[in-house]
């Protein structure tokens, strides 16, 4: 896993202060608190907002919620929160971000600007993943050139949030957390298929992403 090999190279190449300093950013809580808020709501919003969009314009299209994710009946808030807990910490977020946006990414920010950084991330993110594609794993049956594309745009999301906190890896599992525990429970086709909803969710994502990437070029890294 990611974070097990970036523990791996931070304790061999910068020992044990190396170690102390990229585990630390575990602990930065103390951030804004409207990225708590983007962190929780927007991936839910993302996909609600070109729902109420549709409805709005007279466009029916319904996003439907899974009730269960594997063995996990989502009826009660206990079994919601040991889903999204198992998500966490063997769903990826744990044991990728140590590595991704922990230790990876502030290398790359030492050579380029942010944008760029998150550019070459998602392309190494995504073609982690590649071996899912090639076992059919549930869950990976878009084009990889979608799913390329998806983990670059979340990327620059996480990037943005990460610069925005401090290097809060707390910050980015949560992101991480919630951006798969919402994909994994509502059911929707606009990866795959063209339709209004789908235009609707593509131009808000596009406007998100232009904002972004300009508070990213006229920011700099402190």
């Amino acid at each position: 896993m990611p974070s097990v090999m970036a523990t791996i190279f931070t304790g061999y190449y910068y020992g044990i202060n190396g170690m102390k300093k990229i585990l630390k950013k575990l602990t930065i809580w103390n951030v804004n608190p409207f990225f708590y808020a983007f962190v929780f709501l927007y991936t839910a919003m993302s996909i609600y907002i070109p729902e109420f969009i549709c409805s709005a314009i007279g466009v029916n299209y319904k996003i439907y919620i899974n009730n269960h994710i594997s063995s996990f009946q989502l009826t009660s808030p206990l079994a919601i929160l040991g889903c999204f807990l198992v998500i966490m910490i063997f769903g990826g977020p744990v044991g990728e971000e140590i590595g991704w946006r922990g230790f990876v990414l502030p290398k790359l920010q030492n050579k380029f600007n942010p944008l760029t950084s998150s550019i070459i991330l998602g392309t190494i993110w995504a073609s982690w993943h590649i071996p899912m594609f090639y076992f059919h794993i549930s869950g990976y049956d878009m084009s990889f050139i979608s799913y390329l594309l998806e983990t670059i745009w979340l990327t620059i999301l996480f990037t943005w949030v990460y610069n925005n906190t401090r290097g809060s890896l707390l910050m980015i599992i949560l992101y991480h957390s919630f951006d798969n525990f919402v994909m994994a429970i509502c059911f929707n086709d606009f990866m795959k298929n063209f339709n209004m909803y789908s235009v609707i969710f593509w131009i808000i994502r596009l406007i998100v992403l232009l904002c972004i990437a300009f508070d990213m070029i006229r920011k700099p890294l402190k």
